[in-house]
């Protein structure tokens, strides 16, 4: 509801506070900035009375004085912080005590945002989201009270909504009423004000979804299964990725018309943004009001937002916001999900200029320190008996270079798989510090050297009679799941250094063919072996979304070469992926 602090008259006596401040705008000497907030008020007034048409010319009125006013300074926020940490299991109990009273009761909104996108409450919510059929709401809004919630009062009198708040958390959870038309086949929603009918509020049409109970532990509600579809018409089609200006209320195609009191709170919306400072949210909501209603009279002269974040600017950030959730997802091995989330910001990017190229973030290894780390690393793992050799780029330079390559990032090393836990607990035992790195294996970890901050990433092997199995084999999936590499068996032999003895493959060239390819011996520093090598023979989703994640990084960095690259090589590999298509014309490597 109304993101104010609500003035206590404006729910005990609204008809007394619109006498009071009508008297008071028209005394002379009022400030200009306290008219402002004045006319605000005066506006919630009225729209609390139901008087959404004297509710808009106050705003508008107010509005246009803003217009002649600097803008305010940001205010701070006075709301408590949403511990969705205390909310999550109140939610759960809270919806398990509904069902069990034979009440239909679940998450929606935000709520429901947050556990389908990311598996949790959004960190970044004001409250709890739950629906119920328009039937029963009466009921559950006594069964809330009961169970301890306590009314929350919202500056609107609506019929289907309720706002609660739990006492011991602070926690607020917003109900709405909604009903099932099995006539036109559709549900409706939204904000029902009292004392109009229901066509003259907010209504909301969405496509009917289907209920039904989910057991958690000793947990048992009401979910919706199949959410999808209502995200995409609550939040739009790019509701996979963050969007933290965003403007629900007015950018949702469930919105069946932008009638009078629609308008009414677009205005009320406005004056809040720019009373609180809230440059960016005010351009976003005035470019939604304005595509919803081009020719509203209410939306000229309005206060202009200098400090507005640049709308190509501010879509390009969405697809770096995105991009970083669906590698949270990524690494969480919830692919599925990774993958929708990557989608849906490639689909984005596709409708935006490459962005301004930056550096690199990773620099090169100092090829000279690395090449002794890496030397005196092999010997000291060989010493306990551990079979660990050079691989990767590593061994590429070591056979093509003699030495580190110039543009390396980090040191390879690979140890067969029995002996990988060991290798571990030796490179911490010798200094190495654990790294973090964006996927989540068995097999793959990754160390810092804490004095020159070079990594190392090491890689468990399986050596079998026919086959050395290696790549990412993601945790909790099987490894054929995951990016699996397979290569022609290859032996090792011990060689004296000058540090002492270390194992390495004993005849190098095959292995590299089949890491790199068989122009391995030419340098090209834009190949990424995580993508191109030959030895991943199958595509799999894991892979796919690993693809796409690549994809975006090129993206966002500006690097149109090295993008065009990463999107030739997922065309070839995924010729099916329908987002890849959008990119055909218009873009970088046409």
């Amino acid at each position: 509801m109304m993101p104010v602090d609500i003035h206590t008259s404006l729910i005990t006596d609204p008809q007394g506070m619109v006498a009071q401040f009508t008297a008071s705008l028209t005394q002379p000497g009022v400030p200009p900035r306290q008219s402002v907030q004045q006319g605000y008020l005066l506006a919630l007034a009225h729209a609390r009375l139901s008087q959404f048409d004297q509710a808009s010319i106050q705003a508008c009125q107010a509005l246009r004085l803003a217009s002649r006013l600097d803008w305010p300074e940001p205010a701070r926020t006075t709301s408590p912080v949403f511990r969705s940490d205390l909310a999550l299991p109140l939610l759960l109990k809270t919806l398990n005590d509904l069902a069990r009273q034979g009440y239909v009761a679940f998450a929606t909104g935000g709520t429901l945002l947050g556990l389908v996108r990311e598996g949790r409450l959004l960190p970044t919510d004001k409250d709890l989201d739950i629906a119920t059929p328009l039937a029963q709401f009466a009921q559950v809004a006594q069964s809330l009270i009961e169970q301890g919630w306590q009314p929350n009062e919202v500056p609107l009198k609506l019929i289907n909504f309720r706002s609660f708040i739990d006492p011991a958390a602070g926690i607020t959870l917003d109900l709405v009423g909604g009903e099932y038309d099995a006539e036109r086949n559709k549900v409706l929603g939204g904000w029902w004000p009292e004392g109009v009918p229901r066509t003259a509020g907010r209504v909301l049409q969405f496509t009917p979804y289907r209920l039904e109970r989910k057991t958690q532990g000793r947990l048992n509600f009401w979910v919706i299964p199949e959410p999808d579809t209502l995200l995409s018409e609550l939040f739009g089609p790019y509701w996979r990725l963050p969007d933290p200006d965003a403007v629900n209320l007015f950018e949702t195609s469930a919105l069946v018309e932008h009638n009078g009191f629609s308008h009414c709170l677009g205005y009320l919306r406005l004056l809040e943004a720019w009373l609180t400072g809230r440059q960016t949210r005010f351009a976003r909501l005035t470019q939604a009001l304005r595509r919803l209603d081009p020719d509203d009279p209410g939306l000229r002269n309005l206060p202009q937002t200098p400090l507005a974040r640049d709308p190509v600017l501010s879509a390009q950030r969405r697809v770096q916001a995105g991009l970083q959730l669906a590698v949270d997802q990524f690494r969480e091995n919830r692919i599925d999900s990774a993958l929708a989330i990557a989608r849906q910001a490639v689909q984005r990017a596709t409708t935006l200029p490459l962005p301004a190229t930056e550096s690199a973030p990773i620099p090169p290894v100092d090829t000279e320190q690395g090449w002794a780390l890496l030397q005196t690393t092999l010997v000291q793992l060989a010493a306990q008996g551990i079979q660990a050799f050079a691989f990767g780029g590593a061994l590429l330079g070591w056979v093509r270079e003699g030495g580190l390559l110039p543009n390396d990032k980090d040191l390879d090393i690979v140890v067969p798989w029995p002996q990988f836990d060991p290798a571990c607990q030796q490179l911490l035992a010798s200094g190495w510090q654990a790294a973090s790195i964006p996927v989540n294996t068995v097999n793959f970890r990754c160390f810092v050297h804490p004095a020159s901050q070079i990594t190392l990433d090491l890689f468990g092997y399986d050596f079998q009679p026919e086959v050395i199995i290696g790549g990412w084999w993601p945790t909790g999936l099987p490894r054929e799941a995951g990016r699996l590499l397979r290569f022609t068996p290859f032996e090792l032999h011990q060689q004296q250094g000058p540090q002492g003895a270390y194992w390495a493959i004993a005849h190098p060239e095959t292995a590299l063919e089949q890491l790199y390819g068989p122009h391995w011996r030419e340098p090209d520093s834009g190949f990424d072996t995580t993508l191109e090598s030959p030895a991943l023979e199958h595509f799999t989703g894991y892979c796919r979304c690993w693809g796409l994640l690549r994809l975006l990084e090129a993206w966002i960095q500006g690097h149109s070469g090295r993008f065009c690259r990463r999107l030739r090589i997922v065309q070839r590999r995924a010729p099916d992926e329908p987002v890849l298509d959008q990119f055909a014309e218009d873009n970088p490597c046409a």
